[in-house]
């Protein structure tokens, strides 16, 4: 049996390592260049593979967080082997990607009390750019049997060698540095529920790290929009080499709660210092909490049709009817009358069904009528966000849009932060100056972001005479120029927010 070796596929360059610990690493950019044949691409891959003598035959491949698109889907409570369908079809309403263009897996989460749904990790790559992936590595000899992220890959890493409880028992943030990229992922739920990645500079202290200290901050607003009033008290940084001025930076925010993991004191096993995540993804999981493949991805299994089984009965009876006599007549048309009965049963329990999926099927037809009629929401969004002051004024943590019939084409609503209060009487009066129905309230002071103190709530509805129709040709109407508030002197323009429904 061939050795089983991993591939990084980064923009710039591969990572290799075996599963006896050998690794490897090739500058290039020739396997993700679409203008380099395939065949070219795979054929110096295979002569680098020689040349670092690392083995052919079964590859992993792990594909970095900047790949993939992640996104947490709420979805209502149904049979496991439905789940798939619900998580396509909610995927679908989230991307302005044709879903068919899309590679997608998820990572259910555990069910909470006293909810009413459940929520999965969805994960999804551009189809022909992992067709491009494979094509390579098929060009190079290589047999993909399955493609998973780096992310999870450190986490079984972690789980496996220096923290079994990792995001058991809370959330926990996990740090993985490689030279000067830096990837935040959180773990929660038992499973991967965030992650983003930070570039520093390759000289990154004191000012240079604040990059990082506000993702890590993002990160934790993020978690509680979905978790609420919860606490990360436990940090895990990870690296070949440690960075001082990172490792003092989790230091002040985690004090003790800091562990520190040198990735060649883990346990057992041979670790690479850099290969963690291609270590992690060659180890034997069944955890379906850490588990993706992408090339394999999760699909409604259909029940067995039986008919034909029932109809080839019935024909087989039929024969030893003509040839057994009366005896064998009767006793067979007795055992098909209760097969007929079986049938009859699963054709009304298949039609009960489809009739509770009927109201589902409803909304959604609802959904497509009004995205056809009217505006795009992604349209809507950019015609709302026009008039914000500045992204060094104002973002938002919630957002949402929802449709409205009559005389109103949407009513947008959600919760945001300002550095001043002036900054929010702009927005409300550069609103209604523009047509906006504004429902106006008073902002208050918070303190969960010194630089953005003012909290507001957003709760405005649109005309449908100040946006054009989409099936108008002519020009769009030119809104009315909006007049930059003064603005207080700034040390820092900070940007955060929930991810996928903020302003900035």
């Amino acid at each position: 049996m061939s050795e089983e070796i991993a591939l990084e596929w980064f923009r710039d360059r591969i990572d290799a390592l075996s599963a006896k610990g050998q690794a490897a690493r090739e500058e290039s950019v020739d396997h993700a260049d679409p203008l380099v044949p395939a065949v070219q691409a795979g054929g110096s891959l295979h002569a680098w593979l020689q040349r670092a003598g690392l083995p052919g035959g079964k590859a992993v491949l792990v594909l970095p967080r900047e790949s993939v698109v992640m996104r947490r889907l709420q979805l209502p409570l149904s049979p496991e082997n439905e789940l798939p369908d619900l998580v396509r079809f909610q995927a679908a309403t989230k991307t302005a990607a044709p879903i068919d263009s899309l590679v997608l897996d998820y990572l259910p989460l555990p069910v909470q009390p006293g909810r009413d749904g459940q929520d999965v990790i969805a994960i999804s790559i551009d189809r022909d750019k992992l067709a491009r992936m494979k094509a390579v590595c098929d060009a190079a000899g290589l047999e993909v049997t399955r493609v998973t992220l780096a992310s999870l890959g450190v986490g079984r890493f972690l789980r496996t060698k220096a923290a079994s409880d990792l995001g058991i028992d809370g959330p926990d943030l996990v740090v993985y540095q490689q030279h000067s990229q830096v990837e935040l992922s959180i773990f929660d739920e038992g499973s991967l529920v965030l992650s983003h990645v930070v570039h520093l500079a390759d000289d990154a202290h004191g000012d240079a790290l604040k990059p990082l200290n506000m993702e890590i901050t993002r990160l934790f607003m993020a978690l509680v929009q979905t978790r609420g009033e919860v606490v990360v008290t436990r940090c895990f940084y990870l690296s070949g080499t440690p960075h001082p001025g990172v490792q003092n930076l989790l230091e002040q925010r985690f004090g003790a709660g800091l562990k520190v993991i040198d990735p060649t004191e883990t346990g057992r096993g041979k670790s690479v210092p850099g290969f963690e995540a291609l270590s992690g993804a060659l180890t034997s999981s069944s955890d379906p909490s850490l588990s993706i493949d992408l090339l394999h991805p999760r699909k409604r299994v259909d029940a067995p049709d039986r008919r034909k089984l029932y109809f080839s009965i019935a024909g087989i009876s039929a024969a030893l009817l003509l040839a057994g006599g009366s005896y064998w007549f009767y006793s067979t048309k007795g055992a098909l009358e209760n097969q007929v009965a079986v049938a009859d049963e699963e054709i009304r329990g298949q039609e009960e069904f489809l009739k509770k999926g009927k109201p589902r099927s409803d909304a959604h037809a609802r959904v497509v009528r009004w995205m056809e009629g009217d505006p795009h929401p992604v349209e809507l969004w950019s015609h709302l966000h026009k008039y914000f002051p500045g992204r060094d004024r104002v973002y938002l943590q919630e957002f949402r849009i929802v449709p409205m019939q009559g005389a109103m084409i949407a009513r947008f609503t959600g919760k945001g932060r300002a550095r001043d209060r002036s900054d929010v009487d702009f927005l409300q009066q550069s609103l209604s100056d523009n047509g906006y129905r504004v429902r106006p309230n008073t902002p208050a002071l918070g303190n969960r972001d010194p630089d953005f103190p003012w909290q507001f709530d957003l709760d405005v509805e649109l005309p449908r005479t100040v946006i054009a129709p989409p099936a108008s040709k002519g020009p769009a109407k030119t809104p009315a120029p909006a007049v930059q508030p003064p603005k207080p002197p700034t040390t820092a323009a900070v940007s955060t927010g929930n991810a996928g429904s903020g302003a900035k």
